[in-house]
């Protein structure tokens, strides 16, 4: 519907300043202490003339209300209307939803209303719907966990296209209508729904909840929690198999014990391979000493000083058998740096003889005990083995979701092994592949919380990582410019990176005569320790980026990239 324009709206806007705010970035992260209160905020997006919002706010004096539109002529007609209601708990903003995330922290919103928004139906348009993927990463964002989205649309089209992004944003969806009617709810109606009962046009309803970072992340949490050290990742290798059979149409394993899953494409079109590493770092038992303490060896690269007084988990023949590493400690003699022979691992046995009995011979493998949580800040998880059983994950994930997106490829996912001892399992498994583009997902040490160089790169919550450089693996340009194009395209936060180390990406590149081979990279605090810190808003930035590569990658597009 046109609008016609009111001349000088937005000057006049600053009349209202009891509920207009003109400079509402200064807020972000205090809404609560503008409205002097600590009651939950919930958010219209696309406000029209204001009525939902006027009659919400009336009804319920315990909850805050925002209002967001982007016509300052609309938005002005609303705070006249509102503003002779006197309500103490409403504001009005006048700013775009792709915005938002100028306007308000992570987590500082309870409830989003989405009414009657513009469908846009041409399928070129759909980015602009406030529902795509991009709008809905904002929302993740800025909903507390349980938060609510409600959405009302006339539109049977935005009605599933919004079904479909949501899902596939895991949110969990609690109620959907075809049929809905706000009335018998005791829900206030808008004025669009009015007109639209009255012509006895369909009303279409979604009720979703944002789920928590513990539930939404419960696959990786799984994986993270299976022993699988580099040459011992049985553990994982047996639940991808289960998970990939129950969706491949064909499984692919090399002789290194690396397991895929394959979705075919069109004939003649590329082949993705999508990989993360099952392999943590861990150790080896070396020898059993007469005192009863084991002697061990780093499987991977950890400092031995990681290792000191850390409980660990060995595995043996006959199950789990858990210790603690000790040191000889400075007050008793000890001076000098930590070094791998001076650590040994006390399981509570007397004697050799004892850890005979207990199953522990030399060369069982062994891995830190975990203690996996969510930290305060709701979006951060702590765990050992995120390098790589993220990566693993994903890939896994990425997989599921093939069936809802469109594409031409054969996309093959999966994870190696022991890439934390040489990249082994990327070597065969690419040679056997052949693949015209190569996806590394991984974990990869940032620089924002631990000293290091001033150059260091990376931050949680930045997004996803674009590694341009490591010493095995130099980006190609092109790709290069390719992944970021999408990633501005689609709105999703990324952050370049270059490493020191590497990844399987750096022995796939010479899979068959060469291929495209490039690592998108998740950020990780603490990484090749007994633990680990990510961000779950890192985690959907490499989901997204991922799926576009796989939506827009074809062999017209291979070819230009070739060029």
């Amino acid at each position: 519907m046109r609008v016609k324009n009111i001349k000088d709206a937005d000057i006049k806007l600053l009349e209202y300043k009891d509920y207009y705010l003109e400079k509402s970035n200064e807020y972000k992260g205090k809404w609560k202490e503008l409205f002097k209160n600590n009651n939950p905020i919930h958010l219209e997006i696309g406000m029209g003339k204001g009525k939902f919002l006027k009659e919400s706010a009336k009804l319920n004096p315990n909850i805050n209300y925002i209002g967001i539109e982007k016509s300052s002529t609309i938005l002005l007609k609303a705070v006249r209307m509102i503003s002779e209601t006197k309500l103490k708990n409403i504001y009005l903003l006048n700013i775009d939803a792709s915005n938002l995330l100028d306007y308000f922290a992570s987590s500082e919103i309870a409830h989003i209303y989405l009414n009657f928004s513009d469908p846009w139906p041409k399928d070129r348009h759909a980015k602009r719907r406030l529902t795509a993927p991009s709008f809905l990463r904002k929302y993740q964002d800025i909903l507390v966990n349980n938060g609510v989205i409600e959405i009302k649309t006339d539109n049977e089209n935005l009605f599933n296209y919004s079904l479909e992004t949501l899902e596939e944003a895991k949110f969990l969806i609690k109620e959907q209508s075809s049929n809905f009617d706000s009335k018998k709810r005791n829900i206030v109606e808008t004025e669009y729904e009015q007109k639209f009962k009255e012509s006895n046009k369909a009303i279409y309803y979604i009720k979703v909840v944002k789920m928590t970072a513990k539930k939404r992340m419960k696959l990786y949490e799984d994986l993270a929690n299976l022993h699988g050290p580099s040459g011992d990742e049985g553990q994982v290798r047996d639940y991808l198999l289960k998970a990939y059979r129950a969706e491949a149409d064909e499984i692919l394993r090399d002789g290194l014990g690396s397991v895929f899953g394959m979705k075919k494409g069109k004939e003649g079109e590329p082949v993705i391979m999508i990989a993360g590493h099952m392999d943590e770092v861990g150790g080896m038992v070396t020898r059993l000493q007469e005192n009863g303490f084991v002697k061990f060896i780093n499987i991977g690269g950890v400092v031995p000083h990681v290792w000191v007084s850390q409980n660990v988990v060995i595995q043996t023949a006959k199950g789990k058998v858990k210790g603690v590493v000790g040191s000889v400690p400075p007050h008793m003699g000890a001076a000098g740096e930590i070094t791998m022979e001076s650590l040994f691992i006390d399981v509570g046995a007397e004697s050799k003889k004892d850890l005979e009995k207990y199953g522990i011979k030399p060369g069982d493998f062994l891995t830190f005990e975990n203690d996996y949580y969510v930290t305060k800040n709701k979006n951060r998880i702590v765990s050992k083995a995120w390098d790589n059983r993220f990566g693993t994950g994903m890939a896994l994930e990425v997989f599921r979701e093939l069936k809802n997106i469109e594409h031409p490829n054969t996309v093959i996912c999966g994870a190696t092994v022991q890439e934390e001892v040489g990249l082994r399992g990327a070597k065969t498994s690419s040679q056997m592949v052949k693949p015209d583009l190569f996806i590394a997902i991984d974990v990869s040490p940032v620089g924002d919380a631990t000293p290091g160089p001033g150059d260091s790169f990376g931050k949680l919550n930045g997004g996803f990582l674009i590694r341009f450089y490591d010493p095995g693996n130099i980006m190609n340009p092109k790709m290069l410019e390719y992944v970021e194009g999408l990633a501005k395209k689609h709105k999703i936060d990324y952050q370049f990176f270059l490493s020191k180390g590497g990844t399987d990406a750096a022995i796939a590149q010479y899979a068959g005569s060469g291929c495209f081979s490039i690592t998108i990279g998740l950020p990780g605090r603490y990484i090749h320790s007994n633990t680990s810190m990510i961000d779950v808003r890192d985690v959907e930035a490499v989901k997204a980026i991922v799926l576009e590569i796989i939506k827009d990658f074809s062999k017209e597009r291979l070819l230009e990239l070739k060029q």
